[in-house]
């Protein structure tokens, strides 16, 4: 039986000559896990928003949804709130109350439940999601990826028939954002809850839906069973194929052609896969043509433009310290990458660095000036610029052409000129034709990319970055990490704070891990991720057996097509 149903769906923005959804039609099962992706800016987020009246975006809709054969404008706002449950990007957006156990009964108290009921609920959420030992905790002293599971808990209490989730775990470390995942995967089996999931990180939720509705320029490209959307992904061109499931990529490079219902999607299965491709071959050389695959990062530049000794930062609300000893040397023309669970203070050590934040121990010598800890000194030094994790934060215009001639405006140019360079960034970064656009009405991964462009145009000798690949499809991440690259390759020094493993594995020049307050491991990108379990690639660990050094998908097809 149907949930939802989807009849010739059009959306447009609003001063948007081009729709962002144009007649789509789908039927969604009650009790199915639909995983919904596609490209940047193709609606995904658009269309998830359509099927929760309360968050549809201001624009002009066409056609019909119905939930449970209801017309959707129909539902109560009670029926809307209890029985489609809503999961974001940013864990911090959803809460609204100061303790575990208050945010876990918000919903709850809304619906008017009685007292006893609600009690009853949130004793077995609680226990279902094991957060009962964190129960009385402020919400504030949560990790990212406890605040999340907390997002989603506080729907799960109310029941809902529909959970939509929009890319939950694009700000969770490579472990958080697992357990997530697995907890969507037990909520969908055990308690038949129907999930549509936006995600652009393909690599592990890919295993666990059961159909994957694909769009492409705001139109359905595909709507059927993961394995057979890979099996036309991997036919063919197309901007996601590089974010497919590492097991599945290794097994086509290789040649794989024994038929849909057997391509691996999993490490496990990947895992599987190779020892049988490998059986009877001799495995010899495979570390010292990995280390060959390093030359492309080589950068060789001996001077430190960032040089941190034994900082220390605490915030006046806590007795903790969240930076304790941590010391931090990048060189110019470096790409370092610093990675690490939620809460360990990555986006601190980027605010102290860049002085949004004083450092209140140890020392500090940016572009070689000392920065002082006093508040009243000047900071000494230019042309060191942030992304941070929301890029909404940099936005002040109402189009995209005036975010990026802002940019400018502390510089004398003539105004042509200044048009001109937007002009030339737009394209840079992938946003032509979207000048007039407002910046919210954006996708999460064009904000990213618009956001960027307007620091690129301050011309930078440092960039630090605060997740810079949340919301890019796999074409984009590719083509944001060679032109960053090349950015290095003029002297531009970058420290990257990201949950990307797979994309610091195979860009970055040097990875380091903040944990208990320091910096901790840093080494060469193929040592840091050879070495780890965990904050590894999903190629490193299906491949690890026979080839440890290997750390990516074309590594690891490489080495073996060379045997």
């Amino acid at each position: 039986m149907n949930i939802l149903e989807v009849n010739k769906l059009s959306f447009s923005y609003p001063g948007s000559d081009v729709k962002a959804l144009s007649d789509l039609n789908f039927q969604v099962n009650r009790g199915d896990f639909v995983l919904l992706c596609g490209p940047s800016g193709c609606g995904k987020s658009t269309l998830l928003r359509q099927m929760k009246p309360a968050m549809t975006p201001y624009g002009v809709m066409e056609g019909e949804i119905f939930f449970q054969g209801k017309m959707l404008q129909r539902l109560s706002a009670r029926e809307q709130a209890s029985q489609i449950g809503y999961v974001g990007q940013n864990p911090e957006d959803q809460i609204v109350t100061n303790k575990v156990w208050h945010e876990m009964a918000f919903g709850l108290e809304n619906l008017g439940l009685p007292n006893d009921v609600m009690m009853r609920r949130i004793a077995e959420v609680s226990q279902f999601f094991g957060i009962q030992q964190w129960f009385d905790k402020d919400t504030s002293s949560l990790s990212g990826g406890e605040k999340q599971l907390l997002n989603l808990a506080s729907i799960m209490a109310m029941q809902p028939e529909l959970l939509l989730l929009d890319e939950p775990t694009s700000q969770l470390d490579p472990i958080a954002a697992s357990e997530f995942l697995h907890m969507l995967s037990r909520i969908n089996r055990e308690l038949g809850t129907t999930i549509i999931i936006c995600e652009h990180h393909l690599e592990e939720i890919f295993g666990l839906v059961h159909r994957v509705l694909m769009l492409e320029k705001g139109s359905v490209s595909f709507f059927d069973e993961p394995r057979q959307v890979a099996h036309q992904l991997c036919g063919g061109n197309n901007a996601l194929y590089e974010g497919l499931p590492s097991a599945l990529r290794v097994s086509v490079g290789l040649g794989d052609e024994a038929g849909v219902e057997t391509l691996p999607l999993t490490v496990g299965e990947g895992r599987a896969w190779l020892d049988e491709y490998l059986a009877g071959k001799t495995v010899s050389g495979a570390d010292e043509k990995a280390a060959g695959f390093d030359e492309q990062n080589g950068f060789h530049k001996s001077k430190y433009v960032i040089r941190g000794k034994h900082l220390s930062f605490g915030y006046e609300e806590s007795n903790k310290r969240i930076l304790q000893d941590c010391s931090i040397n990048v060189k110019e023309g470096e790409w370092f990458c610093l990675l690490g669970g939620n809460g360990t203070g990555k986006s601190t050590l980027l605010k102290v660095l860049c002085q949004s934040l004083r450092h209140q121990d140890g020392s500090l010598e940016i572009l070689g000036s000392k920065v002082r800890k006093e508040k009243d000194v000047p900071l000494g030094y230019e042309k060191m610029v942030l992304l941070p994790q929301n890029p909404k934060a940099l936005f002040t215009e109402i189009t995209v052409q005036e975010e990026l001639e802002e940019a400018l405006a502390g510089i004398r140019l003539e105004e042509s000129h200044s048009k001109d360079l937007a002009q030339e960034m737009m394209a840079q970064i992938g946003l032509q034709g979207m000048e007039k656009q407002h910046p919210y009405d954006l996708s999460g991964g064009q904000q990213q990319m618009l956001a960027l462009g307007k620091l690129l145009l301050l011309k930078p000798r440092v960039l630090l970055m605060d997740e810079p690949t949340k919301g890019l499809d796999p074409e984009r991440k590719n083509a944001l990490g060679e032109f960053l690259q090349e950015l290095c390759g003029s002297g531009v020094t970058i420290l990257m704070v990201s949950h990307d493993v797979e994309f610091c594995a195979r860009f970055a020049s040097q990875c380091g891990m903040l944990f208990s307050g320091r910096v901790i491991g840093v080494d060469n990108r193929r040592s840091f991720f050879a070495g780890n379990q965990y904050f590894t690639t999903a190629a490193n660990r299906m491949a690890r057996r026979h080839f440890p050094e290997a750390i990516t998908c074309h590594e690891v097809v490489d080495i073996c097509k060379d045997l």
